[in-house]
């Protein structure tokens, strides 16, 4: 494997990855569940997005790195609401990176 294309991979699976989150928000917009709010809706919109800009055959590096970084920080953000110590401090919805 040559340096370009480990290189090529690694962007490739990064993008691939914005589905394992995208399979959790539907996973909790359907029953049981059913849950539905602002967070799953901006975590269900970054996912797309992410993947919307990796699927271009001249990707926009620019769209494509602000999507990615947008979905960190959702995750992120996500994470520490949900499972984080409960000394963290609380976080506003980081919509825009």
């Amino acid at each position: 494997m040559t340096l370009s294309d480990g290189c090529a991979q690694f962007a490739d699976e990064v993008i691939a990855a914005a589905g394992r989150p995208a399979m959790c928000v539907e996973e909790f917009n359907t029953p049981p569940y059913s849950y539905e709010s602002e967070e799953i809706t901006t975590l269900r919109a970054a996912c797309a997005e992410v993947t919307a800009a990796g699927e271009s055959s001249n990707w926009d590096f620019d769209r494509l790195q602000r999507a990615v970084m947008r979905l960190l920080r959702l995750a992120e953000y996500t994470w520490n609401r949900h499972d984080g110590a409960p000394y963290l401090p609380p976080y506003d919805l980081p919509i825009e990176v």
